[in-house]
């Protein structure tokens, strides 16, 4: 295995990976804007299909169907309402923080 240097990170990459990161995050901007507006939908036809007490409708050929998901579980509140504040506190206090890279563009500061 060759040993790696400085060099071997290229200017064109760095510049590269600056502007995936604008683009991926205007994208997750513009997709949680389409996301709430979908949600919105789902829960005004799941509150139609409640209020007729339908478990499914069909409505300008759409399904509508009250189906059941997989089953979850509020791991957090569930640990601690078995274990205790005080174990839930201990370990968030003993949790190691995870080292991540950090790529800035010239002149940006660092904001860890």
């Amino acid at each position: 295995m060759a040993t790696l240097t400085a060099s071997a990170i290229a200017a064109e990459d760095l510049a590269e990976y600056c502007r995936l990161d604008a683009q991926c995050k205007e994208l997750d901007r513009q997709s949680r804007t389409l996301a709430k507006r979908r949600d919105q939908i789902r829960a005004h036809c799941r509150a139609v299909l409640d209020a007729l007490g339908k478990a499914h409708l069909v409505r300008y050929g759409y399904r509508l169907s009250v189906i059941e998901g997989r089953a979850s579980i509020a791991w957090k509140q569930a640990f601690i309402e078995e274990c205790g504040p005080e174990k839930a506190a201990a370990l968030v206090d003993a949790a190691v923080p995870s080292l991540v890279l950090q790529i800035l563009p010239p002149g940006e500061e660092l904001t860890a």
